[in-house]
């Protein structure tokens, strides 16, 4: 496995969990407001 290619898809596996993640932090916030 290329090293490179690894860590792209580390990198956009974690994007999307930090984009899940602030999504559902929003909706939390908004349903508070």
């Amino acid at each position: 496995m290329d090293f490179n290619a690894t860590h792209d898809i580390k990198l956009v596996l974690s994007s999307w969990y930090n984009l899940d993640y602030c999504l559902s932090l929003l909706s939390k916030t908004s349903s508070l407001a």
